[in-house]
């Protein structure tokens, strides 16, 4: 198996590492009139908290990794391969800053702050929480769209 062939195969898996877990639990999440009315309990969104962290560090790292191995090896054969590649790169980027930047300092501190779901700044946080967990969501849809119709 040629060397491009595994890092394809490591960038795929990373995708689907980091995505799946994105989008699953942003379908489980409840959302802001039942964390407002207290129907959401906290272990749930502490849960997915815990579990959006380890998948997003693991699927992002992987993802990096096998694109960044993959670009050094493969070039593309023209122009618009080149804007589509430039483009998939870019949003990619976004995505990993926030995942591996952002969404981590917002969940530490629902983690270590007692979730009180009757309490304006915990359904703040948590409503921001999940606000940038849909953009990561919404730019991974993006770039698997470009790579789909590339």
């Amino acid at each position: 198996m040629p060397i491009e062939d595994f890092f394809w195969f490591i960038h795929i898996v990373g995708i689907a590492i980091w995505f799946g877990p994105s989008v699953g639990s942003l379908l489980f999440w409840p959302n802001g009139k039942a964390i407002k009315n207290g129907v959401a309990d906290d272990p749930s969104i502490a849960l997915l908290v815990r579990m959006l962290m380890k998948t997003g560090y693991f699927g992002a790292g992987l993802t990096a990794v096998g694109g960044t191995g993959t670009a050094f090896l493969i070039q593309p054969k023209s122009l618009l391969g080149t804007y589509w590649l430039t483009s998939m790169q870019g949003i990619g980027v976004v995505a990993f800053v926030i995942t591996v930047l952002v969404m981590p300092r917002l969940g530490k501190k629902l983690l270590l702050n007692p979730l009180h779901l009757n309490s304006s700044p915990s359904i703040r946080l948590i409503l921001h929480y999940r606000r940038w967990l849909q953009v990561v969501s919404l730019l991974l849809l993006v770039n698997i769209f470009i790579a789909a119709f590339k």
